[in-house]
């Protein structure tokens, strides 16, 4: 499981249930943005001004992969898979035009942009990272095997 937060509402993944939830922050009942997702691994969330981003299996290709899926805040549309065809992802960040992943089991950092249509490795043949973290100028990940 993870949560996130914007100003208004939580988000999270619920992996016993396989739903990605989202709730008011003043309280209320939560609704279900995507049904039957198949989490992999840590089923990382993170969110934008428009969209919510969660890491899950490739619904294509199923068990021991990952993808990248996201969902409009406020409209009700299908969840999309913005990146897939990956092994199962670490953690998830965010910034102004792409969002990054930890790929651990393949040991690569990676960024697709929002829109999907550019894939760039970040970094690649690392101790299976997990942790990470952005700011304005670089990416920073942690070593789960090393520690480094």
């Amino acid at each position: 499981m993870d949560v996130t937060t914007d100003e208004t509402r939580i988000y999270w993944t619920d992996w016993f249930r396989g739903h990605v939830f989202s709730a008011a922050k003043s309280g209320g009942p939560r609704i279900s943005l995507a049904p039957s997702q198949r989490f992999a691994f840590r089923s990382p969330i993170v969110t934008d001004d428009t969209y919510v981003y969660w890491a899950t299996e490739d619904p294509d290709l199923g068990m021991m992969t990952g993808a990248i899926i996201r969902r409009h805040k406020r409209d009700e549309v299908k969840p999309e898979v913005l990146l897939g065809d990956q092994k199962p992802l670490g953690c998830l960040r965010v910034d102004d035009d792409h969002v990054y992943a930890t790929v651990p089991l393949a040991g690569l950092v990676l960024r697709v942009s929002k829109d999907g249509t550019e894939l760039e490795l970040v970094a690649d043949d690392e101790e299976q990272p997990l942790g990470l973290a952005l700011d304005d100028t670089h990416v920073y990940w942690c070593s789960q095997t090393d520690g480094s």
